[in-house]
């Protein structure tokens, strides 16, 4: 870990700025500073280039990982690049990633170890027969057989990769993991740049929805959407209700982690969506240090994953909109900025996803608080 990943470096807090309700040299001074800062204590990798078949470290389990992209892609000798620059059409690809002995079972900061065995280059029809094929001979009853995994800002190829295979292989979870990539710089200063390739996406990633809830049931499918990239996908859901499919949406359980979404701008797209089968999902945090400046760039709008469960108003427009708002503050953070804490739920994904709690509230609109142990306990009495 970097030296500047300190007891002091994790106490740091966002200045008073934050109040002002108007945009400023020192405003945009300070949230860039704070992103520079707190980046530096990222382990991840530096590296956007995969090689391929190369390991380091002691193998303790494998994953196989299906990957659709937006990004352009150079293929190089015993190894790939996927860029930063925007690709004309989705590409396909599936992944068999090594799981390093040191993280068999957890979820960490540090992808530290993680390789590509080996990758094949798919067409879209390979990908998915592949994909459908076997999210069929998934046996767990009334769980997800497929999990689409939509990365946030400043994340490369590699890391949302390896990200995604670290938490299927810590949830226990046998849906079938497909990771949706878009061309982000990966980097703490491409902020806007990002917010540009995730508008770009969006067509992408409901062609990609359309085709892989198509012959699904309610509840198949489960989209999880993080930071930006929860923009991206409410967006793409919006943009499928839009066009009349209504069967693409029935499949979908969406999970949106710590949303950087301005909290008008979600509400105006709930409008247009309406109330889904089954309740979307966000989960918030209170000390959220990456939105603390999304929000210090956006001129004080507050974004979605900082909402308060406490708040009656929250409380109500959750009932409203046919939403569940849980606070996974008490999660143990895996990172500096404590934006990445939904990570710590895979563990917890067979016991949150159970019939035991699934015939609970947690099927219900309503705001929560996930206390240690995965106890729920409600917010708000219905």
């Amino acid at each position: 870990m970097s030296p500047m990943c300190s007891a002091e470096m994790r106490d740091y807090q966002v200045p008073d700025q934050i109040a002002f309700p108007f945009l400023s040299l020192r405003r945009v001074g300070w949230a860039l500073l704070a992103l520079v800062f707190l980046g530096g204590c990222a382990s991840r990798p530096d590296q956007p280039a995969i090689e391929i078949g190369a390991t380091s470290q002691p193998v303790g389990s494998t994953v196989t990982v299906f990957a659709a992209t937006t990004r352009s892609v150079k293929e190089q000798k015993g190894s790939v690049v996927y860029t930063a620059d925007k690709a004309f059409a989705l590409s396909y690809a599936r992944f068999r990633i090594a799981v390093p002995a040191a993280s068999k079972g957890k979820v960490g900061y540090s992808l530290s170890g993680f390789s590509v065995l080996d990758r094949k280059i798919l067409t879209r029809t390979e990908f998915l027969d592949q994909v459908q094929t076997q999210a069929s001979t998934r046996s767990s009853i009334g769980l997800p057989r497929i999990g689409i995994y939509v990365h946030g800002f400043n994340n490369n190829f590699p890391e949302s990769l390896y990200r995604l295979a670290q938490m299927k292989e810590a949830s226990g979870s046998d849906a079938v993991p497909i990771l949706f990539s878009w061309p982000s710089e990966g980097t703490v200063g491409g902020y806007g740049a990002d917010r540009d390739s995730v508008t770009y996406s969006r067509d992408y990633l409901a062609d990609l929805l359309l085709d892989v809830t198509k012959g699904r049931r309610r509840g198949d499918v489960i989209l999880l959407g993080h930071s930006m990239g929860a923009w991206l996908t409410v967006e793409a859901v919006r943009q499928l209700k839009l066009s009349g499919h209504d069967e693409t949406l029935a499949p979908l359980q969406l999970v949106l982690a710590a949303p950087d979404i301005d909290e008008q701008v979600f509400r105006q797209q709930m409008k247009v969506i309406g109330k889904l089968p089954i309740a979307p999902v966000i989960l918030v945090t209170k000390d959220d240090r990456a939105l603390d400046i999304s929000r210090l760039l956006a001129t004080d709008r507050r974004r979605l994953g900082s909402l308060s469960v406490d708040s009656p108003v929250v409380r109500q427009e959750a009932l409203k909109e046919g939403v569940q708002i849980i606070d996974i503050s008490e999660l143990t953070s895996i990172d500096p900025l404590n934006h990445d804490r939904y990570q710590g739920l895979a563990p917890l994904f067979q016991q949150l996803m159970s019939r035991r709690i699934g015939e609970s509230k947690l099927k219900q609109p309503g705001s929560f608080e996930l206390a240690r142990g995965a106890a729920i306990v409600p917010a708000a009495s219905e």
